[in-house]
């Protein structure tokens, strides 16, 4: 099978491996869609704290069951499933409270373990539960932004706001599907920001209130929003966030930070405003099966997802700063 490995920073091939064995303990599955989003790019450009080298990146994948083993009695050949990439130990305190996305022991697909950048990816009987079918009415490429709507499903929860004003800050995946998510309920109006004019047209043409630049700075006053996301890895990003909270406000805070300088006065509005500052990261099983329920019903036009071959990862790797909002790779 052809797979593209990560050797080192800013150096992908593919290459012919070995197709993978099944064991009775083990089950096989193809994949058909694999995402590529920002963590990729940024695992190729300069590493990622969970990251071995050398590596299968890809940790948003959508496939079937190619060959399943005698204890994965529930699989078949042929079922249609997506992975939930983070392989928990399934014993600490994190994973008994339900925030398995904490587990002391993760292991994750695509940095600890070899991802979706691969035509076939092999995983052990322990790991069942990450296996989770698809609904029949969800086509492999929409199944394939599980991982990404789990994020958003993660930080709502995080956030709990049931009515009020939403900013989103960045139209990126997670920003569109946030959007898409927090914009179901009837009880909040929710706002996209973007310095990326096309990125805004995508997002008003989908249907989303979204503003850029100035236009943005005009049509709302600060301390407007009861909720900011900031779903961009930018100082800029979180300076919007915070500056257009109302007092007591919420910030969910998701994208890590490329520019790890910071400025204390922006920190000092967290203190003076009693703004609530929620981290939240990546997202738990429970979300992944959440994000699975809802993809249905969430109306995306095919145009947003770009299409790719695995030969054409390393070139999308690289031109990091990208238009498109969703990118995956098809193998089928």
């Amino acid at each position: 099978m052809k797979a593209a490995v990560l050797t080192g920073r800013r150096n992908i091939v593919v290459m012919e491996v070995d197709d993978p064995s099944c064991a009775r303990d083990e089950i096989i599955i193809r994949t058909e869609r694999c995402g590529i989003c920002r963590t990729d790019r940024k695992a190729y450009h300069s590493g990622q704290r969970d990251l071995n080298m050398p590596r299968v990146l890809g940790h948003e994948i959508a496939g079937c069951v190619r060959e399943a083993g005698k204890d994965f009695a529930s699989f078949a050949p042929g079922d249609r499933v997506v992975i939930h990439p983070g392989l928990i130990c399934g014993t600490c305190g994190y994973c008994g409270d339900g925030r398995d996305n904490l587990c002391d022991g993760m292991r994750i697909i695509g940095f600890n373990e070899d991802g979706g950048f691969q035509e076939y990816i092999k995983l052990n009987k322990r790991d069942e539960a990450n296996i989770l079918r698809i609904p029949a009415s969800l086509a492999s490429d929409m199944a394939a932004l599980s991982e990404p709507m789990a994020c958003a499903v993660h930080q709502k929860k995080m956030i709990g706001l049931s009515s009020g004003r939403v900013l989103i800050v960045g139209s990126g995946a997670l920003g569109i599907l946030s959007a898409k998510l927090w914009g179901a309920s009837g009880a909040v109006e929710t706002v996209i920001v973007d310095i990326n004019p096309k990125k805004i047209k995508i997002a008003s043409e989908i249907g989303l209130d979204a503003c850029a630049g100035e236009d943005f700075a005009e049509k709302f006053p600060k301390t407007y929003f009861d909720a900011a996301l900031v779903c961009c890895p930018t100082n800029d990003g979180l300076k919007t966030g915070i500056g257009y909270l109302k007092k007591g406000g919420a910030l969910g805070f998701f994208s890590g930070l490329t520019d790890t300088s910071m400025e204390t006065s922006l920190l000092n509005e967290v203190h003076y405003r009693e703004l609530r500052v929620y981290g939240s990261y990546g997202c738990s099983l429970s979300d992944t099966k959440d994000a699975l329920n809802l993809l249905p019903g969430v109306d995306l036009p095919g145009r947003l997802i770009t299409e790719i071959d695995l030969e054409g990862v390393a070139g999308r790797l690289e031109n990091i700063e990208t238009d498109d909002i969703f990118t995956q790779i098809k193998y089928i």
